[in-house]
């Protein structure tokens, strides 16, 4: 199973830890998606080793579980950008804060 987060704030890092430390899931296996450079780059680091992208809709369709852990704000805009159909057969996990 692939994951997403989109958006790698501090929800996003958390989980992603998490589902790392756990030694279930494979940093091949999870996908970050944000727009900050630096979040991308953190989540190709050593800590994470995770694939990072910045198209929201490219994240989507390769995941199995798409994890939204953007602040609500953001989202409002983000979601604007997002092509539904990309939900279709996904297991999706809102963590807004």
């Amino acid at each position: 199973m692939k994951f997403a987060f989109i958006g790698f704030g501090n929800l996003g890092k958390a989980f992603t830890s998490a589902l790392l430390y756990t030694g279930n899931v494979a940093s091949d296996d999870i996908i970050v998606c944000d727009i900050s450079p630096e979040a991308l780059t953190a989540a190709k680091s050593e800590n994470y080793h995770t694939y990072a992208i910045t198209d929201i809709n490219q994240a989507i369709i390769d995941a199995d579980i798409v994890c939204i852990t953007v602040k609500g704000h953001v989202f409002d805009d983000l979601a604007k950008t997002i092509d539904k159909s990309a939900f279709e057969g996904k297991l999706v996990i809102s963590m807004m804060a």
